[in-house]
């Protein structure tokens, strides 16, 4: 079935933004503040904006360059590196999502339960049958197809971005310069050094920027292509200040030590030490408005790779299954269930969020870096020197991003990489049989 080309400039916008602030924002301080002081925090967020800057520029121009090449992270590396790159870009970022999406239940549970106690902890009973009836709902609704990506992820961004300004506001008033000084260079991380204070804070960084290519991915649906680029460029400008102004404030009204040992979702409560328990509710209203709209999102989002593989014959034909809503449904039914095993895995991990996080970021650098070397490719081809130092740019970053993750989640990595060439040359040997049959 066709799928309509149905969104514009305002709808794509609000899917890049609301890809890239999800419930992350709410527990940035927290994360980073366990790895780095507030100064390599900065180096590292200004790495990470550059670095990201380049990939926003890459996309932005390969959606303009390649009108044709749509749903952008997988075709890129597909058209720029064959069959097999293509594939491993689609899986990486398949997976990817698909991981990242578990850790919205986790962050909507421990919200309600600060409204709710007799929910209790995440791992408890009741956090795993409300996580769960939270998944399969979040399917039910992408199921209806456009109209909850176009209306429900509109209202959800406007309604997060402006409680995330509210909370920029509200720090800034109980920002103290005394607390921000002693935290610049690290009370509690004095005894690591400022590149490995960088380095562990840059795969949160990172994951503030998953989303850059989200309307990329839905770009067959967009009215007009030229207005993929100006959306991503849109979304990567109003991320990085509210996610830099959210992390580099509350270094001032609470120390390291303290940022470090808060509870999720941590602004909450960073907030409610400037106004008191009334801030707390706010910003948990908030977190519940945020995941709600960036689940919604990467719902579509995560769907849209796995049909877009199998229209291509590279996955099972029950991927392609389009129901009367227009909504990925053979995809959808298999993401619920894969983002449910997910769930569960997670849940014996002792920061289940954070570790989700940084595996999820881990898995998409590879996504990315064909994407990048796709556009180093093209300028080449057609002397197109700008668009060469845009890509060559994106790249650095890229295998940077690489080195910074460590050991244990780039082998993790590997290990789901391998499972994808496994059941590549699999499905690549029986194709070739059959159509030697045939």
């Amino acid at each position: 079935m066709e799928k309509k080309r149905s969104l514009g400039i305002f709808s794509l916008s609000t899917i890049v933004v609301g890809s890239m602030i999800g419930g992350g924002i709410f527990n940035m301080p927290k994360n980073i503040a366990q790895s780095s002081s507030v100064g390599a925090a900065i180096i590292g967020w200004t790495i990470s904006g550059i670095g990201v800057l380049f990939l926003a520029k890459t996309f932005q121009i390969l959606a303009v360059e390649t009108p044709d090449v749509t749903n952008g992270i997988y075709k890129y590396a597909k058209e720029g590196f064959g069959d097999f790159s293509g594939f491993h870009s689609a899986w990486g970022y398949w997976l990817s999502n698909v991981i990242s999406n578990a850790s919205y239940p986790v962050l909507l549970v421990q919200t309600l339960n600060y409204f709710f106690p007799v929910i209790g902890p995440i791992s408890g009973r009741n956090g795993i049958i409300l996580g769960s009836i939270l998944i399969w709902s979040v399917i039910g609704i992408a199921l209806c197809g456009d109209i909850g990506l176009k209306f429900i992820n509109v209202l959800a961004t406007i309604g997060k971005v402006m409680a995330i300004f509210m909370g920029i506001i509200i720090l800034y008033i109980g920002f103290s310069k005394q607390i921000f000084i002693n935290n610049f260079w690290g009370g509690t991380f004095n005894h690591a050094d400022i590149f490995t204070q960088v380095k562990g804070c840059m795969l949160q960084t990172l994951w503030a920027f998953i989303g850059i290519e989200g309307a990329v991915v839905v770009s067959d649906k967009a009215s007009d292509i030229k207005l993929v680029g100006r959306a991503t460029m849109i979304g990567y400008f109003i991320s990085l200040f509210l996610y830099v102004f959210i992390v580099i404030l509350s270094y001032g009204v609470l120390s390291e030590a303290e940022l470090s040992a808060l509870k999720d979702p941590a602004l909450s409560y960073i907030i409610e030490a400037v106004i008191g328990p009334v801030g707390a509710t706010l910003v948990n209203l908030a977190v519940l408005i945020s995941v709600a709209g960036a689940w919604l999102s990467w719902t579509f989002l995560t769907a849209e790779i796995p049909y877009n593989v199998a229209m291509d014959g590279l996955l099972p034909k029950f991927f392609k299954k389009v129901n009367k809503n227009d909504s990925c449904s053979g995809a959808l039914i298999t993401n619920g269930v894969l983002k449910h095993i997910v769930f569960f895995l997670s849940l014996s991990a002792q920061n289940a969020y954070l570790v989700i996080t940084n595996s999820a970021s881990c898995m998409i650098l590879v996504p990315y870096i064909f994407s990048s070397l796709f556009l180093v490719k093209m300028a080449i081809k057609h002397s197109h020197k700008r668009c060469f130092y845009w890509g060559v740019g994106a790249t650095v970053y890229g295998f940077w991003m690489v080195y910074s993750s460590g050991m244990s989640y780039v082998f993790q990595s590997l290990a789901i990489y391998l499972i994808g060439t496994i059941y590549f040359l699999y499905d690549k040997k029986r194709r070739n049989k059959c159509k030697k049959l045939n």
